[in-house]
């Protein structure tokens, strides 16, 4: 149960019927976390049975959350809600909150808000619940927000954001299966290369990005056979799950997961570049993202075995990259670690 437990926790949600996904920043206590999935954003602060829990060893260095909107919005305020539910040390030091540069694909610079319960220097502090607001003067207009907290500890119960009339914007719907998948496939073939320049292409690097030593390999494929689920035709679930970590000089950028709508039997170099494909999900990456990431893939999936097809295909891009080039003379990117990449397929 631990297991399943944790690996909810380093989840990054795309699924719709809501507003925004959301991943977690450092990996939380299985042990004492409780409701990750669904607590977080369900308008109600419950510090006795609803939390996310970072301990000291993660909270002192920054923890949080990355939140991506569905679509562009204008926020007029976030709240934050932590708590101190029993006598653990607790005094938020700082919250920092950052907003999505949609230009420069980076993160504006943050608005950091301190300790607002005044225990710092009153030790007779006891409210259990600790609410702590950014109050955006004229709104922000964003794709994304991060928010990092700092303290001895952390105890997260509930995240608020409104847009500019005042709504409460809701997460994206969490229908994943609480147990293990049933299989989880790995990648049957991989490729990757540089989308200006494609006879680059190879089957060998395992980033996504720029090595400035090297060639650049911002794009990167993956294919996965699922043959042996066509006699029913479709499955429960599927979920793509990513291994990525942050390379060289880079803080943060931008990657792009897209699905072939055509059956790719084998990848080529022109794959890199083709038009046959169908955006699935948006991922930010920076030097405190999880690494962990599961993108629901259902759709893709069924739609493949609907038509008869034995395979399925992925394209990740990294658009930072695409767009800046090697700002810094410096490698710069993302590794994706394949041998623990695969599908996972609920039957």
């Amino acid at each position: 149960m631990k297991k399943i437990l944790f690996a909810v926790l380093c989840w990054s949600l795309f699924l719709q019927a809501g507003d925004f996904s959301w991943q977690l920043i450092g990996n939380p206590s299985a042990k004492y976390s409780r409701n990750i999935a669904t607590a977080l954003f369900d308008n109600e602060a419950h510090y006795s049975k609803d939390c996310v829990l970072w301990d000291s060893s993660v909270a002192l260095n920054g923890c949080g959350l990355i939140i991506r909107f569905n679509k562009t919005v204008q926020i007029s305020k976030v709240e934050v809600v932590t708590c101190k539910p029993n006598n653990n040390p607790y005094i938020p030091e700082r919250t920092e909150f950052y907003s999505w540069n949609g230009d420069r694909l980076l993160w504006n610079e943050p608005v950091t808000v301190s300790d607002v319960t005044g225990r710092a220097t009153d030790n007779k502090f006891v409210a259990p619940l600790v609410t702590t607001t950014w109050e955006v003067a004229g709104g922000v207009t964003t794709d994304a927000l991060k928010i990092l907290m700092y303290a001895r500890g952390i105890w997260l119960t509930e995240v608020r954001i409104y847009d500019m009339e005042g709504k409460l914007l809701s997460a994206n719907n969490v229908t994943a299966p609480a147990v293990a998948a049933t299989r989880t496939l790995a990648p049957a073939a991989v490729g990757g290369g540089a989308s200006a320049n494609i006879r680059y292409y190879n089957q060998r690097q395992n980033y996504i990005g720029n090595p400035n030593g090297g060639n650049r390999r911002d794009r990167v494929l993956l294919r996965f056979d699922v043959s042996s689920f066509l006699a029913k035709n479709q499955v429960r679930y599927a979920e793509l799950s990513l291994a990525l970590e942050p390379m060289g000089d880079m803080s943060v950028c931008l990657l792009a997961v897209e699905a072939f709508t055509v059956e790719r039997t084998t990848l080529a170099a022109m794959d890199l570049i083709s038009g046959e494909v169908r955006p699935v999900a948006l991922i930010v990456i920076d030097r405190k993202s999880s690494r962990d990431h599961r993108v629901d893939v259902t759709a893709v999936v069924n739609g493949m075995l609907a038509a008869g097809n034995g395979s399925v295909a992925f394209r990740i891009r990294n658009l930072t990259v695409e767009r800046n080039g090697n700002q810094r003379n410096k490698a710069e990117g993302v590794y994706i670690r394949y041998q623990h990449t695969g599908l996972g397929v609920w039957e």
